[in-house]
């Protein structure tokens, strides 16, 4: 968790993921990322909670089943649709919109699978052994490693900006940073494949990387 968002970023790039530090910053970001992540969820499983409590009084039960799906589904991914809104600086409504159709007709089609769909019955599982605590902290694990990875590829197909530096009448764009080092570049398109390295060992310039594809 402490490099995967960075290591998204930089894959998309194609510069060598090998390369990318674990850091007490990248620590740090991280603890936040999970907390910040952690909040949403718990935001809308209370939300949602509210939702299905107030249908159980006025809907059937198949409508509550596929309200509980829609639930669970927004808990899922909202976390996801709100980091990429901050990561990109917008509201993609095409993304937003694309999720509601799709979780709607998800939810009307596996219904009859959410009946049993309840967090007291998951906590009663796992205390009951039925569940294995650890597969059940190994697919949380996953669902922000995944999360994480994937904001960090899809954020970069948007337009960004970095910060730009002038080194020895060049400019370049701060990229990223490593081992105390500044990763630049001066083509932030997806096919780039040179690097540069500042500062570098016995070089007063930048050391350029070139990556082979």
């Amino acid at each position: 968790m402490a490099y995967i968002y960075g290591w998204a970023k930089f894959y998309y790039y194609n510069y060598p993921w090998e390369f990318v530090e674990v850091g007490i910053n990248n620590i740090a970001r991280a603890m936040g990322y999970i907390l910040f992540v952690s909040m949403i969820v718990v935001i809308t499983c209370a939300i949602g909670l509210i939702i299905i409590r107030s249908a159980k009084q006025v809907f059937s039960r198949a409508t509550v089943a596929s309200i509980r799906t829609f639930v669970v589904l927004s808990i899922v991914f909202t976390p996801l649709l709100v980091q990429l809104s901050l990561v990109t600086h917008k509201t993609d409504h095409v993304i937003i919109s694309v999720y509601l159709l799709g979780a709607i007709i998800i939810s009307l089609i596996c219904k009859k699978h959410s009946y049993h769909i309840s967090i007291r019955k998951i906590i009663r599982d796992i205390k009951n052994h039925k569940i294995h605590l650890l597969t059940a902290l190994t697919i949380v694990y996953f669902y922000f490693a995944l999360s994480a990875f994937m904001i960090g590829y899809y954020a970069q197909i948007f337009p960004k900006t970095y910060a730009q530096i002038t080194l020895f009448e060049e400019d370049y764009y701060i990229f990223g940073r490593c081992n105390g080092t500044f990763i630049l570049i001066q083509d932030t398109g997806k096919k780039n494949n040179e690097f540069f390295i500042y500062p570098c060992v016995n070089n007063i310039k930048p050391c350029r990387v070139t990556v082979q594809k």
